[in-house]
């Protein structure tokens, strides 16, 4: 069972270095993003407290970075950081942290140039959809992106249970 750090550990500090999410990165990235691998160079972080928007919990955050802050982190591309607080009162077991590992790591998009001389150009994208549950149940699957969501749940088993 991957330990989330408690508020004490981080001191002063906002984010702690995590060995145990670099490890859990690595393993997503090459199980489930392997043209990734090696590639981007990412750090990894807890954060003592991820804040809400909307009333929403921020569980993580996947940073692309640059200037001062690539430089800082050794030249990494992208920083990816879970909320300890949320994680923790949320009690997430392993399989939860590493589904929300692979949802901050599906923000990183590999582009592959036309011309074959330039490099692979990394990007941050979006989510695919943005919905509100009261629209689904109002409107349906109203506008194409609702069609492929509502499609994907209606054919996918769930993976697991979400504790509430």
């Amino acid at each position: 069972m991957m330990r989330i750090p408690v508020e004490e550990e981080f001191g002063g500090s906002d984010f702690l270095d995590a060995d145990s999410l670099k490890k859990l990165g690595e393993q997503v990235i090459r199980e489930k993003f392997p043209d990734y691998d090696g590639e981007v160079l990412i750090d990894y972080r807890w954060k003592r407290r991820g804040s809400t928007t909307g009333g929403n919990a921020i569980l993580g955050k996947c940073v692309r970075l640059t200037g001062l802050a690539r430089h800082l982190s050794l030249g990494a591309h992208y920083c990816v950081w879970l909320a300890a607080d949320h994680c923790k009162a949320y009690q997430f077991n392993d399989e939860q942290l590493e589904a929300l590992m692979f949802h901050e790591l599906c923000h990183i998009e590999r582009e592959e140039p036309e011309d074959e001389d330039k490099p692979v150009v990394w990007r941050t994208r979006g989510h695919d959809s943005e919905v509100f549950f009261a629209e689904l149940r109002e409107y349906g699957a109203w506008r194409p992106m609702l069609e492929q969501l509502v499609e994907t749940v209606r054919q996918l088993p769930l993976p697991m249970e979400v504790v509430a």
